[in-house]
């Protein structure tokens, strides 16, 4: 395998169309030398407008859509709506090499900044995807996913998803559901 971050699909990789997002994606699935391995079926190219339903109401026909900056934000919050917030999906732009921007989708929520009711998970997840696919850390990213999962089942939410649990409440869960399940280096 090529080094860098393997991208695997049961189905289809759809690509928003756009001139420059199109030449990207052309570069990643024709070069043989490119950090990413696809094992995809069938490209399909999918304008940004047209994309939104299709989105929402089959959203398991989707593994991965490539798109630029701007549609990708509308697309992640559009999509957060099947999740439940906008403070549970995590993201990554990623780009040559291990290095990555980690950051929830929302950002940094300046209207709710400081009162303690942020959703704390898509910030965890962020990190998550930074020990895996930055740092190589695939049980540690598990642990924290699987910590996180433990916080969802047992129904400590913050309000966006009709819970009562506060920013550092749903932390706090998370890192004692965490505690013991990963090594901590000396």
């Amino acid at each position: 395998m090529r080094s860098g971050i393997p991208v695997r699909a049961r189905s289809d990789l759809h690509v928003e169309r756009d001139f420059e997002l199109c030449r990207v994606a052309h570069t990643i699935l024709n070069n043989p030398g490119h950090r990413v391995e696809l094992s995809l079926g069938n490209l399909e190219h999918q304008l940004v407008d047209s994309m939104a339903m299709p989105l929402l109401t089959r959203p398991s026909a989707y593994d991965v859509i490539v798109t630029e900056n701007l549609f990708g934000d509308i697309l992640t919050d559009e999509a957060a709506a099947l999740a439940g917030s906008l403070g549970v999906s995590p993201s990554a732009s990623l780009g040559d090499g291990p290095r990555g921007l980690y950051e929830p989708i929302h950002g940094s929520a300046p209207d709710i900044a400081g009162q303690g009711v942020a959703n704390p998970i898509g910030a965890i997840l962020s990190a998550a995807l930074l020990l895996r696919h930055s740092l190589g850390l695939d049980a540690e990213a598990d642990a924290l996913e699987a910590a996180v999962d433990a916080v969802f089942e047992h129904d400590e939410l913050t309000r966006d998803l009709g819970g009562k649990a506060s920013t550092q409440q749903v932390t706090a869960a998370v890192l004692s559901r965490l505690a013991g399940k990963c090594r901590v280096a000396a």
